[in-house]
């Protein structure tokens, strides 16, 4: 039989084992806490993840990178003024920030898209100022280089404050980075267009055409444009086959046609057109 002094020993033990620790003792690293939140965020916990990132803040208030992930997490989960906040609080702590003004690059330009929503010209036009002049200090950061919302975001705000030369350095590095995307490419041609380099932005579109059908009809629009209607009409045909009752295709196809010399193939394309939408002068 156990002796009754050791029997008390061990239920002593047992219960400062189980029992809470002083608070002090219960401090938890904030780095810890920092992973904790990307775990958490991770697991689709955003509140979670906000959460423990103020405790890890609380014990580093002068912790620039904490406020800055904060401000990464809230804007991630559409909270901006919240976001914008934590961001500025981490500019307070180091103006060089790269993740705060990423954050606050990003806020600027989702302001800067509600133009025509009753937003006065002028603080669009701020806005798209403030959004590039973030965004140019956040591409500083070590992960900007493969960053590619960054860029992008970045090269789509120089095309609309009219600086195609910038947007096009911009932009091609995003197409660089993910050749496939359509949404860059077209942006990227877009730009070559305003700096005058029609040439340029045809082959830009011209490199996935045949993949992604959906740009022929820009393709081919800029191919009109510069003066090759066969190359033209071609690409016309392109953007019927996923469009084939597309009225204004069908027209400018057939203008195509005719003006590159294929007569009998006009005629065929403004007949059958004509035939399919008799209405149409």
């Amino acid at each position: 039989m156990r002796h009754p002094r050791a029997a008390v020993a061990l239920i002593v033990f047992a219960t400062l084992w189980v029992a809470p620790l002083p608070a002090a003792a219960q401090a938890i690293d904030p780095y810890f806490e920092f992973l904790m939140a990307r775990r958490l965020e991770a697991q689709g916990d955003a509140a979670g993840a906000v959460a423990a990132l103020e405790r890890a803040a609380s014990m580093e208030p002068k912790a620039a990178a904490i406020r800055a992930e904060i401000a990464g997490v809230q804007f991630r989960r559409n909270r901006r003024d919240e976001a914008e906040q934590a961001a500025n609080a981490a500019l307070a702590l180091d103006p060089a920030n790269a993740d705060a003004h990423r954050v606050l690059g990003m806020v600027a330009a989702a302001r800067s898209d509600v133009q025509g929503r009753g937003i006065p010209p002028a603080d669009v036009a701020k806005n798209v100022e403030d959004a590039i002049a973030h965004l140019e200090k956040a591409t500083v950061g070590p992960a900007a280089a493969s960053d590619i919302q960054l860029h992008f975001q970045l090269g789509r705000l120089y095309l609309r404050k009219g600086d195609p030369e910038k947007a096009i350095t911009t932009l091609a590095r995003v197409v660089d980075m993910n050749p496939g995307s359509v949404q860059a490419r077209v942006m990227l041609a877009q730009a070559q267009v305003n700096a005058s380099r029609m040439d340029a932005a045809i082959t830009t579109l011209q490199e996935i055409v045949d993949d992604e059908p959906r740009i022929a009809s820009t393709l081919a629009r800029y191919l009109d444009q510069a003066g090759r209607p066969k190359e033209a009409a071609e690409a016309y045909g392109k953007a019927l086959a996923i469009a084939p009752m597309d009225r204004d295709l069908k027209f400018r196809r057939a203008s195509a046609l005719y003006t590159s010399g294929q007569l009998s193939e006009a005629l065929a394309a403004a007949t059958l057109a004509q035939t399919e939408h008799p209405d149409d002068l």
